[in-house]
């Protein structure tokens, strides 16, 4: 069966929230891993300059990799902040 590989990530670093970005589907986990990796040092130098952020490391900064089949109904939570 064929695979997407779908990078997203939580970008809200400044206390409680949740704001979810979709970077991209990708036919090749080659590609969406270094499409994470981009993701990842752009996002860490952008937080470098926010007074507000909780970022102190690259490792706070969790992009991630969704593996799903490809003409497959499902159902996958992807994030979100309910109050």
């Amino acid at each position: 069966m064929d695979k997407l590989y779908l990078v997203h990530g939580n970008t809200w670093y400044e206390g409680y929230g949740h704001d979810e970005h979709f970077y991209g589907a990708f036919t090749d986990k080659e590609t969406a891993e270094k499409v994470r990796a981009e993701v990842t040092v752009k996002l860490y130098e952008q937080e470098m300059h926010n007074k507000n952020t909780n970022v102190e490391s690259l490792s706070d900064i969790e992009i991630d990799i969704l593996e799903v089949d490809v003409n497959q109904v499902t159902d996958i939570q992807m994030g979100g902040y309910i109050e």
